[in-house]
């Protein structure tokens, strides 16, 4: 081989390696993002689901109060 095509030859390996290289940094920096948006997201969905059981919950005794409270007043009235 000639010393230029061993030179070219050499330069495309070391463009191609660093080529992935970059991809395989550019997956590793992409999962850790998709990670951290899912472990971001689960929190906020539970608090989300926390806060509706909580609002179910405070409705459904307010419900049953004022069932109790009819219930109270037919039986008086």
């Amino acid at each position: 081989m000639a010393p230029d095509s061993i030179h070219r030859e050499h330069f495309f390996k070391l463009v191609l390696l660093s080529s992935q290289e970059a991809i395989v940094k550019k997956r590793h920096v992409d999962k850790e993002k998709i990670e951290r948006a899912d472990r971001e997201a689960r929190i906020v969905l539970e608090a989300e689901r926390k806060a509706r059981e909580e609002k179910t919950a405070r409705l459904r005794e307010q419900r049953l109060g004022k069932r109790y409270a009819e219930h109270e007043n037919r039986r008086d009235g």
